[in-house]
């Protein structure tokens, strides 16, 4: 029997053109078993194409293609694909075509307008809101290419921007199409940023302190809602004192300036002008304890913030108070959305850890443990507040995060925001991990009860090195609220200095439209080059990492 040879990549081989390894697949009943045959081309040493013709036993072929293109400042990715459909068409399996185009393109400059510039494009295009879960068409990283495609991408960004970056300040430039193709109404799909122009400036008039910040855009939302803002914020905050007592503390202020023109109620319609002074005092009376073996410190702390006025109408906004923004001047993270009245932001934050001994190269991480919990107390109600926050009563849920940590044996966190009376968990976000000689488990529970929402889920995979080339992964999704699983799946791979191999295997449960319950099984080969992943700023040929047979 014939055997082709193939010559295998390293830095000082010729990029050469020809057939990729193949890869088989069984993408479940409707699509049947498919064989993956790529041709390779290099166009020169910094650029290359990548026809993939997908063979479905079952229905039309899918015709993939990706091009590379390395510059001296940048560099261009394209992705793209086309399929006639299906060959039977059913109430899901509907007629008509499918594609998507995916594109990237990174520039960066020196000194164009201020010291560093980088411009990026960006061009995301599926007309089938399920055509990418359907055939699981994902950018895979190899260590060569980017990553631009996830078969779950739903929500599809055209956009382009330039941002440049000085010593103490930047300016951004961009404008955006955002698309949600889950959305059944097509007009209903998009929404526009045009433009959208950032300045800001810090230290000004060579005061560190003092930071200055300008934003405007203008945007077209919900069908034709047409919106322009124009805000300002002057922010200054003094630097830490220190009292005889131990007491640190500072005094921040922002001044708060919004213009806008809206001919919806965003909140109000027509023009509207606002200034928005904010006052905040920050407290902390910090204590520790060190020893030979350990050292512990706590932190009680105090932030009172006060804005005059009436907070605008942000009862849809989904704010969640955490340990994060607890003590935050802009907890709403909104510049529009002002957080008014008087409020006492309370909290403390411990911290445990082992003390690090010098030249012991034995124990290069040491055990720790934290605890933070807060709470934001107010004399009125503001039920202008996000609803999803806790914000609209005088006394706020509880929200807490603690965290504690064994090298080489387990890790756990966890967030909660508890009633403030103490009677019930509204969100609750743990994560675990387990270590072992060779992998380790992970488990992540996440919940949202009452008004914060109605979420519970749990996630879990285990990742084991079977030798020291080859791991064994295995993971679950499951929603807990619907009792329902999402996904199993199960990988191994093997991977030496030159070859990768593997088998995968998924089981899907979801269902929507032409997406059914489906068992998928993967099996792909994989030639590295030898050596390094070069970059850009070491060899341009780099980005041919491929093999030909």
């Amino acid at each position: 029997m014939y055997t082709p040879y193939f010559s295998h990549p390293d830095p000082t081989i010729k990029r050469e053109a020809g057939f990729l390894n193949p890869t088989f697949s069984s993408l479940g009943n409707e699509i049947g078993a498919t064989i993956k045959t790529p041709y390779f081309y290099p166009f020169s040493e910094s650029k290359d194409l990548t026809i993939s013709p997908v063979y479905y036993f079952k229905q039309n072929p899918l015709f993939l293609g990706e091009y590379r293109e390395i510059f001296k400042n940048g560099d261009l990715s394209l992705e793209g694909g086309f399929t006639e459909g299906y060959k039977n068409i059913t109430s899901t399996q509907t007629e008509g075509s499918r594609h998507h185009l995916y594109g990237n393109l990174n520039l960066n400059f020196k000194d164009k307008i201020l010291d560093e510039s980088i411009f990026n494009a960006k061009i995301q295009n599926v007309n089938n809101s399920t055509y990418l879960r359907v055939n699981k068409i994902n950018s895979q990283n190899d260590g060569f290419k980017k990553i631009l495609i996830k078969e779950n991408d739903t929500q599809l960004t055209n956009e382009v921007y330039f941002n440049s970056f000085g010593k103490n300040e930047s300016f951004n430039l961009k404008a955006a199409g955002y698309q949600n193709i889950a959305i059944e109404k097509k007009s209903d799909q998009y929404q526009y940023l045009l433009p959208d122009v950032t300045y800001s400036k810090y230290g000004l008039f060579n005061n560190n302190n003092l930071n200055f910040n300008s934003h405007y855009k203008s945007e077209n939302i919900n069908t034709n809602q047409n919106k322009s803002t124009f805000i300002n914020n002057l922010d200054y905050s003094t630097s830490e004192n220190y009292t005889d007592s131990g007491v640190n503390y500072k005094f921040l202020t922002k001044i708060n300036n919004i213009n806008y023109n809206s001919d919806y109620n965003a909140p109000k319609k027509n023009t509207n002008n606002e200034i928005n002074p904010i006052l905040g005092f920050d407290a902390a009376v910090p204590f520790g304890k060190l020893s030979k073996e350990s050292e512990e410190y706590i932190m009680p702390r105090l932030f009172t913030r006060y804005a005059p006025g009436k907070t605008t109408n942000s009862i849809s906004n989904n704010t969640l108070l955490t340990t994060d923004n607890l003590f935050s001047m802009n907890r709403l993270s909104n510049d529009e959305l002002i957080e008014k009245d008087l409020s006492f932001n309370l909290g403390f934050d411990w911290l445990w850890q082992e003390r690090f001994v010098p030249g012991n190269n034995s124990k290069k991480e040491v055990s720790k443990a934290g605890l933070s919990v807060g709470q934001v107390v107010k004399f009125n109600k503001d039920p202008d507040m996000p609803k999803s926050s806790s914000l609209q009563q005088k006394s706020s849920d509880f929200v807490t995060q603690a965290n504690y940590f064994i090298p080489k044996n387990f890790e756990i966190k966890i967030k909660n925001t508890i009633d403030n009376e103490i009677n019930g968990v509204y969100y609750s976000d743990l994560n675990f991990k387990k270590f072992f000689n060779n992998g380790e488990i992970n488990f992540n529970f996440y919940e949202k009860n009452k008004y914060i929402g109605n979420e519970r889920n749990a996630k879990a995979n285990f990742i084991s090195s079977l030798t020291d080339s080859t791991k064994l992964k295995i993971e679950s999704d499951r929603n807990l609220k619907t009792d329902t699983t999402n996904f199993h799946k199960l990988s191994v791979e093997n991977e030496n200095e030159c070859i990768r191999y593997g088998f995968y295997f998924q089981k899907n449960y979801s269902t929507d439209k032409d997406v059914r319950p489906s068992t998928s099984i993967f099996f792909g080969v994989t030639l590295l080059p030898f050596g390094d992943n070069f970059t850009s700023s070491n060899l341009i040929p780099s980005i041919g990492g491929k093999q030909v047979f």
